[in-house]
């Protein structure tokens, strides 16, 4: 037998020290989160916010309450879960252990039936469900029945002055549960049994499991729905005894008989003559007082509820019953306000919903949004009457009655013609009621969103399901017309709609302002949505749901309009080498288009493998090789390290669309991807045409439609005030394509690390917060200048090979090789309905992988650092050095005077350099030699510089040097072009006219020491 013994540390390491419970009790407490001194109210009714949520050195919050003297003894999550409950120790600990899956919860603790069984009664049918009736109610059934709110109405367990409950008022308040339950037919039952082989299984209530039936007649047969409210399994509370009405409305009997009643008393003021005809009158017969509201709810429990409250209450056999135009119309017949209260869970609002829009006339009630927030004993979220009551008085369960609306969205009264006796009804007059419209309106979806980016600080749009669609006001106006022409509604009426103002956009104004929740990821997955399915993705899988089962909101246009299968297989699998410590890949499929294009543009090596060692193969040999590693990342051909190279660059690029399908933005990875050609021409940029903006101008918009393109090719665009125009927190990425060698990359790089400030054109600007500013991705045949530690951290260099490539004079290549000309197709452009399924599963899977990474995978960046150093250097830097530098000169490998160098090349070349800029040039020339640039042994001076006494040389305007008789200190440098040479540490000897001047260490001069060299 197992042994169930729960830990209490358990419970409360399973919620977070007790904060879960106690947020799921009292969800104002989060209130304290932010802040310790930031207080809330526990209990509604309280003037000012007492209570204080905190965690203590152990790690456990608590709660203490000003408000009713516990403030020096705070209470934790199963403090405050005994609490509101009303439940013992053992019992909360025990539920909170079922709830919160902790381990010693024992399942037979929980309430339940005493359990016999006897032989059956001859009369009672097999597979059939009997029960016994029980006289009165327990106090501790009533308490399990209805919530604390609605007993506090009625005066339950009120005490006096002296602290003591009074009796009588106790008494009163019994009766009146009773009274209430007896009048809607619900009684306790001693208990319930079940027919099967003639045996009778009995199941007995008892104190913490009572049972409980409504009974009732239907053309003249008795039926029960039998209730048993701590039933383990949620789902099986309730059963049924006799055969079960279709459409049977609970209530509705004796709310016709109280309007019967009301009918009789009506006809009392008939005056009548001596022999007791009525006498005849030309005063209109008395009118019937109907009842003023009469409830129609989602179940029996909500409904007594409700009736304790001195409501007139009905409701259907299940929450899913159709509430047709018959039923309504009996319904209204006695009732001046039919009122549903349905129950705020995803059914309870589509079915309150469907019952509204088939009867205009029946009013609808909303319990609150907050409502939701809050936690039942299950664990569940409230929704509805009983929820709401246990956390709400009954005041503002009133409010929400008298708040109810009808559908209906006019007003109508009786048009005449003509006066006096000649006057007759000729139909109707209708007018626009706006209250009504406005909440007709929200009910279908319609409301206001705001948004910095229009003018009136809002948008308009349409919410089905959990798909928002930005529309116009007209598309309201039209919805309205339409609705009207679908029902068949009188010309007079829509008339009236044609000609009202009341449909304006400025009218329109009023619709509800909704607050939208778009976030559909966190840090660890991500949801995609597809018109036939939702896809979960996370590290360790993609999981699919049906369309609108998850509850998360997107815009129709991130809706990908495809009907995607998942794929079983992976496209690729990735792992972690052992043994290199480095990425491996295996390709899965072969008929997969888009990854054989990352394929092709990983080839770094092509001309090697295709065009070089080729030819080491028999002729005949050469057309079967090319067919057969057409899309091969590791050719035979190639060497083990070239076959590791190739495919790093292609996990990078798997990772990059990752990284980019992610819409989570994670402060510790503020990547701007950077995609460049790894071919390198002589003046330090590419040929273009590897098919870069394949990927992110066209491969990625398929997948994030809602892409901000900013086009690269004008330098200054940058210079732009209104680049950013259009810009909303709701794009997904913005695409810098093409970009110009000399475009300004520093001004997106201070964004991609913080907000975005916008400045649109006609209205005012706005920030996007950090968390919505879309993530960056440029492209460029040029590679990044000025590069230092700020940007290289914010960079994700993709690097594609030249697979891919355009024929020119310029280029030594043999052939243009386009995508095209692989596939026998354009890719995205003709692709086939597998071809997209498969490209959407390569998509999923790649953000898949990226789940399950933590750092950076870059790309091999031999060719990358190769191409960002000619480019900090410049192709006239590059040339200068290579000559002036050669490691045959004078000017290697010894001392030499800075400033000659410097002049040298301004002279040169005229590039108006000041002397950081050559400075960067040239460490940039040392590391790509690898040289070294004034070693440390050399230094003499602060700031790691070296300074020595020489004569003064002025560079003439012929490029020659004279030099002076003038004795100053200069700064000198030293190229080391190799580790093992040995340092030269001397000078050239200085003299004048034959005199030896000794070359003393000089002071560091101010001004000198500005340049960092």
């Amino acid at each position: 037998m197992a042994e169930y013994r729960i830990n209490i540390e358990d419970i409360l390491s399973a919620t977070d020290g007790g904060l879960d419970i106690i947020l799921a009790v009292y969800p104002q407490a989060g209130e304290s989160l932010q802040g310790r001194n930031k207080k809330f109210k526990l209990r509604d009714n309280d003037k000012t916010p007492s209570a204080n949520l905190y965690k203590n050195k152990d790690g456990i919050w608590l709660i203490t309450d000003f408000g009713d003297g516990t403030a020096s003894k705070g209470a934790n999550g199963i403090d405050c879960y005994m609490r509101e409950n009303g439940i013992d120790f053992i019992t909360a600990i025990n539920e909170l252990a079922i709830q919160y899956n902790v381990q010693g919860a024992d399942p037979s603790k929980a309430p339940k039936p005493i359990r016999t069984t006897e032989p059956a009664d001859p009369k009672q049918a097999e597979e059939k469900y009997y029960y016994t009736v029980r006289e009165g109610f327990t106090e501790k059934e009533i308490e399990t029945l209805f919530p604390k709110y609605a007993l506090t109405f009625i005066g339950w367990k009120k005490t006096g002055a002296d602290g003591k409950i009074n009796e009588e008022r106790q008494k009163r308040a019994h009766e009146r549960v009773e009274e209430v339950c007896r009048k809607y037919n619900f009684w306790a039952l001693q208990d319930i049994r079940y027919i099967k082989n003639r045996e009778a299984t009995v199941y007995s209530s008892n104190e913490d499991y009572p049972m409980f039936a409504w009974i009732e007649m239907h053309n003249k047969q008795s039926f029960a729905k039998l209730y048993e409210p701590k039933h383990i399994d949620k789902s099986k509370r309730f059963k049924y005894s006799g055969t079960k009405p279709k459409d049977f409305i609970h209530g509705l009997q004796q709310a016709e008989e109280e309007y019967t009643e009301r009918e009789k008393l009506s006809r009392t003021e008939q005056e009548y003559d001596d022999e007791g005809e009525p006498i005849k009158t030309k005063k209109k017969a008395p009118k019937v007082e109907k009842i003023d509201q009469l409830l129609y709810l989602s179940g029996g429990s909500d409904a007594l509820t409700a009736a304790l409250l001195g409501y007139w209450v009905t409701w259907p056999n299940s929450e899913t019953a159709a509430l047709d135009e018959f039923a309504f119309k009996k319904l209204s017949s006695i009732a001046d306000q039919v009122i549903q209260l349905q129950d705020i869970d995803d059914t309870g609002i589509a079915q309150a919903h469907a019952k509204a829009m088939t009867n205009l006339d029946l009013y609808t009630a909303d319990l609150p949004d907050e409502l939701r927030a809050k936690k039942d004993r299950r664990g569940n979220a409230c929704k509805d009457i009983r929820d709401f009551l246990q956390h709400y008085r009954a005041y503002d369960f009133k409010q929400v009655i008298n708040t109810a609306l009808p559908y209906r969205f006019w007003d109508y009264k009786p048009n005449y013609s003509g006066k006096g006796d000649d006057k007759v009804q000729i139909g109707f007059k209708y007018e626009f009621n706006n209250v009504q419209a406005y909440y007709f309106l929200g009910k279908n979806g319609f409301y206001r969103l705001a948004t910095p980016t229009e003018k009136d600080g809002y948008m308009f749009v349409k919410v089905e399901g959990n798909i928002v669609t930005q529309i116009k006001g007209n598309e309201v106006k039209n919805y309205v017309h339409k609705f009207l022409k679908d029902r068949y509604m009188p010309a007079e009426l829509r008339n009236s709609m044609y000609k009202t103002t009341q449909l304006s956009d400025s009218s329109l104004s009023n619709l509800p302002l909704i607050e939208i929740n778009f976030d559909d990821n966190s840090k660890h997955d991500q949801y995609y949505f597809f018109p036939n399915v939702t896809l979960h993705i996370t590290a360790d899988g993609i999981t699919t749901h049906k369309p609108g089962s998850v509850k998360r909101y997107i815009w129709n246009t991130d809706v990908l309009e495809h009907h995607f299968k998942l794929q079983p297989d992976e496209p690729f699998t990735i792992w972690m080498d052992d043994n290199t410590g480095q990425y491996d890949i295996k390709i899965n499929r072969t008929d997969d288009l888009f990854l054989n294009y990352l394929i092709q543009t990983s080839r770094i090596h092509w001309r090697v493998e295709l065009e070089t060692r080729i030819k080491s193969l028999p002729t005949q040999e050469r057309q079967a090789y090319l067919d057969k590693h057409k899309f091969d990342i590791a050719g035979p051909l190639l060497t083990e390290d070239e076959i590791t190279e190739q495919k790093l660059h292609l996990i990078n690029k798997i990772f990059i669309i990752g990284y980019m399908l992610h819409h989570f933005k994670d402060p510790d990875k503020p990547w701007c991807i950077f995609a460049m050609d790894n071919n390198i021409s002589e003046d330090g940029g590419s040929y273009g045409g590897s098919g870069k903006s394949i990927l992110f101008n066209v491969a990625l918009a398929q997948v994030l439609h809602q892409q901000f393109y900013i086009g690269g090719r004008n330098p200054k665009i940058t210079e732009n005030q209104f680049i950013y125009d259009g810009l909303t927190p709701y794009h997904r990425y913005i695409c810098i394509d093409d970009a110009h060698e000399f475009l300004n990359f520093h001004f997106f790089f201070d964004v991609i690390t913080g907000k975005l400030k916008v400045n649109p054109k006609n209205t005012s600007p706005y920030t996007i917060p950090y968390k919505y500013v879309p993530k960056f991705c440029i492209s460029s045949n040029y590679t990044l200048r000025n590069i230092d530690p700020s940007v290289e951290r914010r960079i994700l260099y993709g690097v594609f090979s030249d697979y891919y490539h355009n024929k020119s004079e310029t280029a030594t290549y043999l052939e243009t090789r386009k995508p095209s000309h692989d596939f026998g197709k354009n890719l995205f452009d003709d692709f086939t309905r597998e071809e997209w399924n498969t490209f959407f599963n390569t998509m999923m899977y790649s953000l898949k992988f990226y789940l399950g990474t933590t750092d950076m995978i870059a790309p091999p960046m031999s060719n990358v650092n190769t191409r960002n150093l000619k480019a900090e250097m410049g192709p006239d830097f590059e040339e200068f050095a290579a000559s002036y530098f050669d490691e045959g000169s004078s000017n290697v490998d010894q001392l030499i005077m800075r400033e000659e160098a410097f002049k040298e090349f301004d002279y040169k070349y005229r590039k108006g350099w000041k002397t950081q800029r050559f400075t960067k040039a040239l460490r940039a020339f040392c590391k790509l030699h690898n040289y070294e640039l004034n070693p440390s042994e050399l230094h003499n001076s602060n700031g790691g510089r070296i300074i020595h006494k020489a004569y003064e040389r002025q560079m003439q305007r012929d490029g020659t040097w004279l030099q002076t008789d003038k004795i100053v200190s200069k700064e000198y440098m030293y190229i080391r072009t190799h580790p093992d040479k040995p340092i030269n540490n001397s000078l050239p000897v200085v003299s004048i006219k034959g005199d030896t001047v000794q070359d003393l260490p000089a002071p560091p001069d101010p001004k000198q020491n500005e340049i960092d060299f």
